[in-house]
């Protein structure tokens, strides 16, 4: 609120640079960075760490299937046997024990996936939102699955800090002290989800659909490198039918993702009529806390 409170005070940026002055940008940095914090604490979910370990053993596989490629390669040009003594030569055998090792680990890898996607679904169904194995494993997959999924576990405990919130202020009968706490932690709870929205589509905006475009740029150039080369050999037809289809692709997901970016603009657009009101009561509360502390000492000058 002290952040907040500079940030209404400060000046515009200018071109020029103001060191020892807040300027608007300046005090949305701080404030960002602390709200960023919040969202550490606020993503601290099984959800996301179900989703994190997803992650980390999907890219073990990816590691294991390059070493069995490389392992299978050696493994042609390893000696069906070796003499004892040249302990530093590996035999086709022992190549091969390597790679069936590392198939056994891209197995109990893929169990524990598995396990960690019906954990998810089960707690997604337990925070409302019921999906299906298949919605479950395409949301897992997208590029924005990770967004998804940490946006879902923000908005989770935001809920839970709320309604746990609406509990003890009617415990405390709207105790004026622990009132502004409450609407302060409220308040803060809400710019933290808003925050999260707005990390969301800037991902979306500065990461994924650019990445996406240059995906499609190269494929395009390439495609009229193939119409040239088909026109003369047909063998390159193929080729050039996969690449039509790449294109394809890419133009239904940049919708995808660009439906995406309304949806979660929508959201935040709803969230920041909740957070404008929910400033206003932290200002209304805090006048309130301060009139009551005003008339404190005046009752206590008069005993």
């Amino acid at each position: 609120m002290e952040l907040s409170e500079r940030y209404y005070q400060a000046g515009d940026d200018g071109w020029q640079p103001k060191p020892f002055t807040d300027t608007k940008g300046s005090v949305s940095g701080e404030i960002n960075k602390l709200l960023d914090g919040v969202l550490q604490t606020l993503g601290n979910d099984d959800l996301v760490n179900l989703k994190r370990e997803i992650n980390k053993l999907s890219a073990e596989n990816a590691r294991l299937s390059e070493r069995i490629g490389d392992l299978t390669l050696r493994r042609l040009a390893a000696p069906e046997g070796t003499k004892k003594y040249e302990v530093w030569k590996d035999s086709a055998d022992d190549f091969g024990r390597k790679i069936e090792e590392a198939h056994q680990n891209i197995a109990a890898n893929e169990k524990r996936i598995l396990e960690n996607k019906i954990l998810i679904q089960k707690l997604l169904a337990e925070s409302g939102l019921p999906m299906s194995e298949g919605e479950v494993d395409s949301l897992l997959k997208t590029v924005t699955g990770d967004d998804v999924i940490e946006a879902t576990a923000v908005l989770k405990n935001v809920h839970a800090i709320i309604y746990r919130l609406q509990g003890l202020m009617s415990a405390e009968n709207e105790n004026i002290h622990l009132a502004k706490k409450y609407y302060g932690l409220y308040l803060l709870s809400t710019r933290a989800y808003y925050r999260q929205l707005e990390l969301f589509n800037e991902k979306i905006d500065q990461q994924y659909l650019p990445k996406l475009q240059a995906i499609r740029d190269e494929n395009r150039k390439l495609m009229k490198e193939t119409e040239a080369l088909a026109a003369k050999d047909a063998r390159y037809k193929g080729n050039l039918a996969a690449q039509s289809i790449t294109e394809k692709a890419a133009v239904k997901y940049e919708a995808v993702l660009k439906n995406q970016r309304s949806r979660v603009e929508r959201r935040r657009r709803d969230v920041a009529g909740i957070l404008a009101f929910a400033e206003n009561s932290y200002k209304t509360v805090t006048l309130a806390h301060s009139l009551f502390n005003t008339m404190s000492e005046g009752l206590a000058s008069y005993e």
